[in-house]
């Protein structure tokens, strides 16, 4: 079954979310305008690439750019492989009572906003889906290839979830 989290179970939405903050904690203002205004600047830098080659995405081309977009913010936010790209912004903590490992944002400021935003696919989804627009915009052809094969990934880890509660529900 698929490691992450958000693809487990019914209840995704919950567990895919960032973690909420106890009211003790206070939201990295600083952090978060840091990551606003660099996806701001990197989203402008997108949309002149696209303007000056005149490009426009095919519907088909949009709809495989948001599973590969799905695809890969499941991965960088969720997946154990790559877990070392995340280390230096979570911290692994242990649920005593399910004695289930999850990360959490660490530090505070721009570290703890980028905790945040690592740990959440939905959060993490406009940053890749810009990459991957700017990638269409820089080199269409690679672009078709890499959303090719994330979007395909998409698919068969959906086809995998269906064949795995079909093969529960006749258990």
């Amino acid at each position: 079954m698929d490691p992450r989290p958000f693809a487990q179970s019914s209840n995704s939405l919950q567990t895919a979310q960032a973690p909420a903050r106890s009211s003790v904690e206070k939201a990295p203002l600083g952090g978060y305008a840091a990551l606003m205004a660099t996806f701001g600047a990197l989203l402008a830098s997108t949309v002149v690439l696209y303007r000056r080659r005149r490009a426009s995405p095919s519907v088909a081309e949009l709809a495989l750019g948001a599973l590969a977009t799905h695809e890969i913010a499941g991965i960088l936010t969720t997946d154990p492989v790559t877990s070392p790209l995340r280390m230096p912004f979570v911290e692994e903590v242990t649920d005593g009572s399910s004695g289930k490992t999850e990360e959490r944002p660490r530090g505070a400021g721009v570290r703890k906003a980028i905790g945040e935003l690592v740990t959440c696919p939905y959060c993490t989804g406009p940053w890749v889906a810009t990459a991957l627009a700017a990638m269409w915009a820089i080199d269409p052809r690679t672009a078709r290839a890499v959303t090719g094969i994330f979007a395909t990934a998409a698919m068969a880890n959906t086809v995998h979830r269906v064949y795995v509660r079909l093969e529960r529900q006749t258990q």
